[in-house]
């Protein structure tokens, strides 16, 4: 089932047109990459699905509601959780704190009942097994500022994945992790979209999409196309495709 679709999706600037009737969808249990050479779009793309970047015609559809005039904030409370190349992190929190504050704002939680409430033990569990995945719990009381770039790039898919997302959106989230990291990340996205999850990333490592992605696209001159038909799927027959 398309959980997420991207329905003819433009966006000029001046006189560039960086994305030309884009369609894309991403599937419940699947994990789906968008590659594509520095300038291909990728980006704008992203902020268009995220909500930080309007398009100029085109739809964003989740669950099969249109999103599209929804804010980013919007986006994420009803279950679309992006992570960004350069995190969003709060840099004078714990780790912990920070996924207890990404908890809160997910759920529309007040901090009474995210820190200390009847739901805090259940919160506190979540944090701790997400945690525990991507090989946090050492650093987990240590403030964000004070860690090195390729583990705060796996405190932001953790802020992210304690977030309970229905669609995870991640920007390179392998850039600065050495392998045994990016291995643990490919396996914990794996059993994410095993669970039931849709997952649609960026990402400029071959090794990586290889070793983790369902589906394979590659954005090129402003428009979407299978990177090898004999082994991607086709788009659902339920996903709008791109115009002629």
């Amino acid at each position: 089932m398309s959980v997420l679709i991207a329905d003819r999706l433009s966006k000029r600037y001046g006189g560039l047109r960086v994305l030309d009737g884009v369609s894309l969808s991403a599937e419940a249990g699947r994990i789906t990459a968008l590659i594509g050479s520095n300038g291909a779009g990728k980006t704008t793309l992203f902020r268009c699905l995220a909500g930080s970047l309007a398009p100029d015609s085109g739809r964003v559809l989740l669950e099969g509601r249109d999103i599209t005039r929804l804010p980013a904030d919007a986006r994420s409370r009803r279950g679309l959780i992006p992570t960004y190349q350069v995190g969003s992190v709060f840099q004078t929190l714990t780790v912990r704190e920070n996924l207890l504050v990404s908890a809160e704002n997910r759920h529309r939680l007040s901090p009474l009942r995210a820190f200390g409430g009847p739901l805090a033990r259940a919160t506190s569990k979540r944090v701790d097994e997400t945690c525990a995945k991507l090989g946090l719990q050492d650093v987990a009381e240590t403030p964000a500022g004070e860690l090195a770039t390729g583990t705060l790039r796996l405190v932001e898919l953790a802020r992210a994945l304690v977030a309970d997302p229905l669609v995870l959106l991640l920007d390179e989230p392998v850039s600065g992790l050495d392998r045994r990291q990016a291995g643990s990340v490919a396996a914990l996205l794996r059993s994410l979209a095993n669970s039931g999850k849709a997952v649609l990333l960026i990402e400029h490592d071959p090794h990586f999409v290889e070793s983790v992605a369902d589906d394979v696209w590659q954005l090129a001159g402003g428009t979407l196309h299978p990177r090898n038909e004999s082994v991607v799927a086709e788009l659902p027959t339920s996903a709008p495709q791109p115009p002629p």
